[in-house]
């Protein structure tokens, strides 16, 4: 069993010396070091019970932890459908969506909808002259391992055709009017890459000119990453069995204790937050439509400035890419 306590009040580590997960210790028994920060904590710093040689150092970063965007905020475009607005999103569509690409005339942003079972993505071209622009078409080029579908209420629960939307019409779109197409993306292939959805918007402007824009939207490694909703106990009966791990020690300048982190990958890798006890905590998730794809995530303080993330999987690029992912987000 693992004897190196978390900085000072006696807490049982989450994991013992020979990597097997040891139950927390009841919550009567934590006090009140769930919350330690990392400035000004006592002890000295810790050696970590997950350490081994593949740590990958993490140079401190800026900016906090504000969303990432495409770019700037676009106007002008509806709101996402209805149905869609109970579950997480980049933003509240309309003014709030993020810019994809834009001239004087059009502008196209999106909003990612994560939904449990597919990822969604709400796309609003702007008209932002004076007359109306004309023959907009645009042509989507989706990654090999990605397909792409109209979403509709019929599609999302499994009724009705599903017909490809690699090429968006809208005949006209009126001077200061929007129009917005909702598409699907669901793997083709199972993938544990980010990549970019690209386009090409082709278009006749209010004054009667051919005009072109392209975009690509990334959609990143945590877009595809959905909660896998488990205890403690069940988190630890699946440690032993996903070997294949990475670590990575950070320097973080927004997240400044363990429940900050949870947070983080709460709200932005979409993992399910296990526990935190003490200086360490535990998230789950799996990969989008393959929930035999496990993924596990421990964080822990290990001195003053820094934390050491570990994430261990069934696939050792899916492991690399998520820690590196968790990393980035906390610079």
């Amino acid at each position: 069993g693992g004897g190196g306590g978390g900085g000072g009040g006696g807490e049982a580590d989450l994991f013992g010396l020979d990597s097997s997960f040891s139950a927390p210790p009841p919550a009567e028994a934590r006090g009140g070091g769930q919350t330690g920060s990392l400035v000004g904590l006592g002890g000295p710093p810790q050696a970590s019970l997950l350490d081994d040689d593949d740590e990958e150092q993490v140079a401190p970063g800026g900016g906090g932890l504000a969303p990432a965007g495409l770019s700037a905020t676009m106007a002008g475009a509806g709101s996402i459908p209805v149905s869609l607005q109970r579950f997480p999103r980049s933003s509240d569509g309309g003014a709030a969506s993020k810019e994809a690409c834009s001239d004087m005339w059009l502008r196209v942003g999106c909003v990612k909808i994560w939904k449990d079972r597919e990822l969604v993505l709400a796309l609003h071209f702007a008209n932002n002259g004076a007359a109306a622009v004309r023959n907009v078409t645009t042509k989507l080029t989706p990654p090999n391992n990605l397909t792409f579908f109209r979403w509709s209420e019929a599609a999302a629960t499994g009724g009705g055709g599903e017909p490809a939307a690699e090429t968006l019409v809208d005949a006209e779109i009126a001077a200061r009017g929007s129009s917005q197409h909702v598409i699907g993306v669901r793997y083709r292939v199972h993938a544990t890459v980010a990549t970019n959805l690209n386009g090409t918007v082709k278009y006749v402007d209010g004054g009667g000119s051919p005009r072109s824009l392209s975009f690509a939207i990334p959609l990143e490694m945590s877009d595809f990453l959905r909660p896998h909703r488990i205890d403690t106990a069940q988190y630890g009966a699946l440690w032993g069995a996903h070997s294949k791990e990475r670590k990575a020690r950070v320097t973080p300048s927004g997240v400044r204790s363990i429940p900050d982190f949870m947070a983080v990958v709460g709200s932005r890798l979409r993992v399910h937050p296990v526990e935190v006890i003490g200086q360490e905590g535990i998230a789950a998730g799996t990969l989008l439509q393959a929930p035999d794809k496990v993924l596990l995530v421990h964080c822990k303080i290990v001195d003053r400035t820094s934390l050491e993330i570990t994430v261990r999987s069934g696939n050792q690029t899916f492991s690399d890419n998520v820690c590196k992912l968790a990393a980035s987000l906390l610079k």
